[in-house]
């Protein structure tokens, strides 16, 4: 078992085997977090992935057009439940600074489409530092992110996890493997009335895939709550996102009548706006009248 544990407990990552109903603990010792060693300085590989970085001291994103691959450095503290706000559109001064304007560079075209998107975890020696000194990063395991314009700026979703070796190897999209969080039921998945948890602290959910499919199937490209048409997504699908309406971490079931298709607008009010209350009685009422 492998994994990160920030200091105030906020993210774990564990890569383990098939847990079935078993608490796992995890202890901080002095604060400190656990972090593997890379085995090359960041710059050296960011070059290996095919990004180097422009400016070593300054950069904090990489890109190369020819391979249409673009590389963030991810702060493990900033990443909360499968997502991290990549730029505040608040923080006004970041244009202004060189590493802040070629990020935002980037991050634009990565919402274009343009590149496949990977972020490096990194451990900052100083959270509270305007610019943070890298004192560590994971070199074998590096997230696939998806870019999204919210209001409050661009904003990285994890769809997966993929190995160093692979992007090098240009398989870094074909190698890709889930990587769940607890608010994050884009992953979602015939049934199970008590879910598996896979691992502490921060519990994580194996769910199983069929309920996905099936309730993607009866929404047919339409958010089930509001009958908005998903997205077009590159291979002419619909794009809906999957939730759980009593949460897994409430003993919500992983079944058809507990899971309901929507667009990402209602997704991200159903577990943030001050309406979740009230979307959760709407969504039980909408399931009870579906044709299975």
């Amino acid at each position: 078992m492998s994994g990160w544990l920030t200091r105030d407990g906020t993210f774990v990552r564990v890569t383990m085997s098939y847990v079935q109903q078993a608490m796992i603990v995890v202890r901080i010792q002095d604060g400190d977090i656990t972090m593997p060693t890379p085995s090359l300085a960041y710059s050296k590989f960011c070059a290996s992935i095919g990004c180097p970085l422009r400016d070593v001291r300054r950069s904090w994103a990489s890109v190369n057009h020819d391979l249409g691959r673009a590389l963030f450095s991810v702060w493990e503290d900033r990443l909360v439940g499968g997502r991290v706000v990549m730029w505040d559109k608040g923080d006004f001064e970041y244009k202004t600074r060189y590493g802040g304007k070629e990020k935002i560079s980037i991050l634009e075209s990565a919402l274009a489409g343009r590149y496949e998107t990977y972020g490096v975890l990194c451990q900052s020696k100083d959270r509270q530092a305007l610019r943070r000194e890298r004192i560590s990063y994971d070199d074998q395991n590096l997230l696939v992110l998806r870019a999204v314009d919210e209001p409050d700026g661009i904003v990285g979703y994890v769809t997966g996890e993929t190995t160093a070796e692979a992007i090098r190897a240009g398989r870094g999209l074909s190698n890709v493997r889930p990587v769940q969080y607890a608010l994050n039921d884009l992953t979602v998945q015939m049934g199970q009335e008590l879910v598996d948890r896979a691992l502490s602290v921060r519990s994580d959910f194996r769910r199983d895939p069929a309920v996905r499919d099936h309730v993607l199937r009866l929404a047919n490209g339409k958010c089930e709550y509001c009958g908005k048409d998903g997205f077009l997504t590159p291979d002419g699908r619909r794009y809906l996102e999957v939730h759980h309406i009593i949460a897994l971490a409430d003993l919500g079931k992983d079944m058809i009548d507990n899971v309901i298709a929507l667009c990402a607008e209602h997704h991200r009010e159903a577990h943030f706006g001050i309406e979740a209350e009230y979307l959760e009685n709407e969504f039980l009422s909408r399931i009870r009248q579906r044709v299975h």
